[in-house]
């Protein structure tokens, strides 16, 4: 069991240096790497034995990796690569091929393998915490390895045949007038005659007796990674998808589709086809996600609505029949008036740079149980105005756990220096805009615990900027939260404020928190 936790360090630890991936980055890459079905061959199981083994492992590999002892056997190969291509980067990091294979061009190609060269030597000979052997001598070819430079200098000739017409103790001649040129730890010699290797003796006596270790406690097993779903379905944690919306009613989540994979042509009301017609359930409320997702709020307009729509529908499968009511209800979901103290905002006027959709966040808690959850809202919501979500609360019924929080955040964005969370909902809530009206919305917010949601979504944007944002306070810098019903909402005034809640978390909710769920 411990080689395998000690492997898995292993493999975290090179994607980190590879890949340069975050906590959250790891996490996600490894429960991709569990699920996934074609297994690499550095994830195969390691036997208990093969820590003391002869391990053989490519430079590549290794990078990030150490061991007590290295042996480099091949460190006289020249640059691989094909030396008549001329595959380089331009001044401006762009990769170029140039077919043409002009001089200059083929010069800097070349150049750019060669440091690629001296960078996985580089990596070779640093791997080893205690001693590194590499062999080297007079190889056909070896004067145009890194090796040669590092070793040699200017002291013997770059001319091949000169080089390998050199006998050994020449070479080593020369390679000693390195290592004793003062403290270097390089150590050059001939290499060692087949004489046999001394008979290995173990240091325990035969007559000790082996006995196994005990474990002074129990092993704990409440370390896990919870989410919003898990916490509000009272199930085992899968982690946490996009953040698209389920359908409880399944009555309506079903829809015609052809053998293609596509919906088949709905069916035409005498008015056409309204937001409201669109398919209920997961898969259309992905699609709609999908289509703000894809959005440049900077360069709003009907062309890229359009083009993000039609994109999002055909991917998920959807007739393109529904393109201008989806178009039309991105339209008014962009240029709507949605926060209530600054009527003349709406999305389209973000500038590049002050959004980010689908923040994914993992968030260190320490102690979460239903009683945490309950005491952190106890006395901090009016109970005759969140009464349906206090009963809620009182039903939750999950694991009490230790460890991380996940989710993700449909949209963050900045506004006069304040940070607001905006969250997409396709629920269906009736058949015309008034149906999506305060009381409604307030009811399915309680309802589906969306208000629970909305308070974690908040505590871990703080936690993030309370360490990126200099001079950072919740109460100077954290606008609010922002759900929009996007079936509800209207560019009609008359409709103002239909389609659209608002929130925003007391700071007495993110003390507490922070005394008694996070760590």
């Amino acid at each position: 069991c411990l080689t395998n936790i000690l492997h898995c360090c292993e493999l975290l630890h090179q994607i980190e240096r590879e890949q340069g991936k975050s906590l959250s980055g790891l996490i996600t890459w490894l429960e991709r790497s569990i699920s996934a079905l074609c297994k690499d061959d550095a994830a195969l199981l390691r036997l208990e034995t093969d820590e003391n083994a002869v391990m053989i492992s490519t430079i590549h590999t290794s990078k990030g990796l150490q061991y007590p002892v290295v042996f480099v056997p091949f460190a006289w190969d020249a640059p691989s690569g094909k030396a008549d291509r001329a595959l380089f980067h331009n001044d401006e990091g762009d990769l170029v091929l140039d077919l043409a294979g002009e001089e200059e061009n083929l010069r800097r190609a070349t150049a750019e393998r060669k440091a690629e060269a001296v960078r996985l030597l580089y990596v070779a000979l640093t791997r080893a915490e205690f001693r590194c052997y590499a062999v080297w001598g007079g190889i056909n070819g070896a004067v145009d390895s890194p090796l040669f430079q590092l070793l040699h200098g200017t002291s013997a000739s770059r001319d091949c045949r000169s080089f390998s017409a050199l006998n050994d103790r020449a070479i080593l001649d020369d390679v000693r007038l390195l290592s004793d040129s003062g403290d270097t730890g390089i150590f050059a010699g001939l290499m060692p005659s087949n004489a046999p290797a001394a008979r290995y003796h173990t240091t325990v006596s035969a007559d000790s007796p082996y006995t196994c270790r005990t474990l002074g406690h129990s092993p704990r097993d409440d370390w896990h990674v919870a989410s919003f779903s898990s916490m509000t379905s009272g199930t085992a944690h899968v982690f946490e998808p996009h953040d698209h919306d389920t359908m409880h009613d399944t009555t309506h989540a079903t829809m015609a589709v052809d053998t293609a994979g596509v919906q088949a042509v709905p069916e035409q009301p005498s008015g056409g086809l309204t937001i409201f017609d669109f398919p209920r359930g997961a898969k259309a409320g992905t699609c709609l996600h999908e289509i703000f997702e894809l959005l440049d709020y900077s360069e709003i307009s009907n062309g890229s609505i359009a083009a993000a729509a039609r994109s999002s529908l055909a991917g998920n499968g959807f007739h393109e029949q529904w393109l201008p009511s989806v178009s039309s209800m991105v339209a008014d979901a962009t240029s709507t008036r949605i926060i209530p103290d600054d009527p003349d905002f709406s999305l389209s006027q973000l500038k590049k740079g002050e959004w980010q959709t689908e923040m994914e966040f993992y968030l260190p808690i320490r102690n979460l149980a239903p009683g945490t959850m309950q005491s952190l809202f106890e006395g901090l919501l009016d109970e005759d105005h969140f009464g349906e979500y206090y009963e809620v609360l009182s039903r939750l019924s999950f694991r009490q756990s230790r460890g991380m929080l996940q989710g993700f955040i449909d949209l963050v964005f900045t506004h006069n220096d304040r940070f607001y969370i905006l969250d997409w909902k396709s629920n269906h809530l009736g058949m015309k805009t008034s149906d999506y009206n305060q009381d409604t919305m307030h009811e399915t917010m309680c309802r589906s615990a969306y208000i629970l949601q909305y308070h974690l979504y908040t505590l871990a944007l703080d936690r993030l900027l309370n360490v990126r944002l200099p001079g950072y306070s919740y109460e100077k810098h954290f606008g609010g939260v922002l759900y929009l019903y996007l079936r509800g909402i209207s560019a009609d005034p008359e409709m103002n404020g239909n389609g659209i809640y608002t929130g925003r978390p007391a700071p007495e909710f993110i003390r507490r928190a922070g005394e008694i769920l996070l760590n």
